[in-house]
């Protein structure tokens, strides 16, 4: 199934580097000019992280405690636009294994962002599901500057083009085309799009939604406890996995024809 989320980490929203590094990597990182420390290592979920930056990058930089105080120090507005915070589903099939993933995720961040001038920090999760082994979220976290970086740190302008449609649109596609290249490799007919189903013509009825689980509910979920809305969830998310291969099952009929 294709997932691509992307949302803006803003300061005036509660949003600090550290505290997004810290996250997805699950390590600990220290808020800028503050004593204030993010410590994510309790989760036991993280599978792999990197950071990827320009060529030329000053060598500086490649430290992630040094990373994320360079790119906060830039920021001098209280409303500063600090990261983009992508989040995209990885396939689960059993022919992918961790390299596999790893190799995916890191192509598409070096062409679509690195290469462009950003810096970029992904980490990969394993969204194992205990119950249900064959529906486990696998996917990655990626956190993109919202600043360029050149020979000697993070720029002072912005590239104010990576902010219109156009630019997501194409993210967006890049990724659709890097997990149909995958499954092309993998010898896999199974093919993933960008569009939404409507555009597809595929949607047969309302996509349902899963329920709010609140704080309360998701702590007690990670811990293995058992809640009446995690279970109605998982039903659903069920529902979900087999109208998708109801769906992929059509299209490969369409495609044979």
């Amino acid at each position: 199934m294709y997932s691509f989320n992307l949302k803006i980490i803003k300061r005036n929203n509660g949003g600090s580097i550290a505290k997004s590094v810290a996250y997805i990597c699950r390590t600990k990182m220290q808020k800028y000019l503050t004593n204030m420390v993010y410590d994510y290592t309790k989760q036991q979920d993280i599978l792999y992280y990197e950071m990827i930056l320009p060529e030329n990058s000053p060598e500086k930089l490649y430290d992630l405690q040094t990373f994320c105080d360079e790119a906060e120090r830039m920021e001098g507005r209280a409303d500063s636009r600090l990261l983009r915070s992508i989040r995209i589903a990885l396939p689960n099939d059993n022919v992918f294994i961790l390299e596999d993933h790893i190799k995916i995720v890191k192509a598409f961040v070096k062409e679509a962002f690195v290469d462009k001038g950003m810096g970029a920090v992904f980490a990969i999760h394993d969204g194992k599901n205990s119950d249900k082994p064959l529906i486990n979220n696998i996917h990655s976290h990626v956190l993109i500057t919202t600043r360029g970086i050149d020979v000697n740190d993070f720029v002072r302008l912005k590239d104010e083009g990576w902010n219109k449609k156009h630019e997501l649109l194409r993210w967006r596609k890049m990724w659709e085309n890097a997990l149909n290249n995958a499954y092309e490799d993998k010898g896999l007919k199974k093919r993933v799009s960008c569009d939404s189903y409507e555009v597809q013509g595929l949607l047969r009825e309302k996509i349902e939604p899963t329920r709010h689980m609140g704080y309360a509910v998701h702590e007690m979920e990670k811990r293995g406890i058992r809640t009446k809305i995690g279970d109605i969830n998982r039903d659903i998310i069920k529902r979900r996995a087999e109208k998708e291969r109801s769906r992929q099952k059509e299209q490969e009929r369409n495609r044979g024809r």
